[in-house]
Order: structure tokens, then sequence, then C-alpha cells
């Protein structure tokens, strides 16, 4: 299933920049869904997609992070994933900090 999707988006050549209504593009959603093999098949097309921020300024890996995806997390920062980008206060990664 997971390969006919690939196959799918590369054969209509899916834009992997763009962005819903919170400003998260299909990197942010499937490192969000911990969809591992997405991740690393969307990095290799495109490794600058690492960097893109949502409206919180939650990059992929912060939201995989978030969401406890070790393995995402993991691609990701073999991406170049930048470890030291900062969150807004009032992202979702501190209210859960203080939750």
């Amino acid at each position: 299933m997971m390969t006919s999707l690939f196959q799918l988006l590369h054969s209509k050549e899916c834009d992997l920049k763009l962005k819903n209504e919170d400003e998260q593009t299909p990197l942010h959603l499937a490192s969000k869904y911990g969809r591992t093999r997405l991740v690393e098949w969307m990095c290799s097309l495109d490794c600058d997609l690492v960097k893109d921020e949502d409206e919180n300024s939650n990059t992929s890996l912060h939201i995989a992070a978030i969401e406890g995806h070790n393995k995402v997390t993991q691609v990701l920062i073999d991406y170049q994933a930048d470890v030291q980008a900062r969150l807004e206060p009032s992202s979702a990664f501190w209210s859960r900090v203080y939750d």
C-alpha cells in the first residue's frame, strides 16, 4: 500500500512544499503520524523540507518528538533537521511539558 502511495505522489509530481491552514507541510503530517518510510522518502526528494515551520514555529522534528516517534525523529536528524531550532512559547510542546 505505502509503495503505491509513494508511486502515486511521485507520478503526479506532488508539491511537498504545499501547506495546510496550520501552515503544515506533508512532512509535518507524516512526522505527526509516525510514517517513517514516508518521511524518509520525502526527505530523500528534498532535504530542505526539514527546515519548514508551521504557524507555531514547529518543524517536523519538533512534531515527531512531541508525538514520541523516535524512528521518525532519527530520520529527520539524519537529513540534517536543526536540533537547535527553538519553539514559540505557546507551542504544543510547551503545553505538554507543563501539563
